[in-house]
């Protein structure tokens, strides 16, 4: 079950509209935990677009193991239970990203769990792949040492942000 390609695939990234984007979920096991929240960004050809970001809170109250998981993402219990219902939220982001090529920081994990959740919510089964930007970032700079979280590769280059551990705010800090 291959992924669907993307639009601009066959064309200059130069010429092409690429999304970045981010979740925060409820843990880090792709078969149990789930998306809570997605943040993107749109890097049109002309460049970085900030009036054209996307930021969705998704409608899950926290089980009581999946509470320690606010310490990373600081959502809280009211944010979570004002946010979007999934198929609503989902549906956004996917109408936000279209066909564009899409990038995530450790894309394999967020594949797993959006392809999840789009399928539990909206009975799509394919979507289309998201490219990996830890992967690209080693192969650009192989010199570099072996990073593998977001947060050494922000240290490496002198990088701050205030959101971290927010969807919105890593998804504009890697691209």
């Amino acid at each position: 079950d291959q992924p669907l390609a993307p639009q601009g695939l066959h064309q200059s990234l130069a010429n092409t509209t690429v999304v970045v984007f981010d979740q925060e979920t409820t843990g880090l096991n792709q078969n149990r935990d789930e998306v809570l929240s997605i943040g993107a960004v749109k890097i049109l050809p002309q460049g970085l677009s900030y009036q054209d970001q996307f930021y969705v809170v998704l409608n899950r109250p926290l089980g009581a193991k999946q509470r320690d998981s606010q310490l990373i993402h600081g959502l809280t219990q009211h944010e979570l239970a004002q946010g979007q219902p999934p198929e609503v939220a989902l549906q956004a982001f996917l109408d936000y990203r279209q066909d564009h090529l899409c990038f995530a920081f450790h894309a394999p994990f967020d594949q797993a769990l959006l392809n999840k959740s789009v399928h539990r919510h909206l009975g799509l089964t394919k979507q289309p792949k998201i490219f990996d930007i830890a992967e690209i970032a080693q192969a650009l700079y192989p010199d570099y040492p072996r990073y593998q979280q977001l947060d050494d590769w922000l240290q490496h280059f002198g990088l701050t942000t205030t959101a971290r551990h927010q969807a919105l705010g890593d998804a504009v800090v890697s691209e």
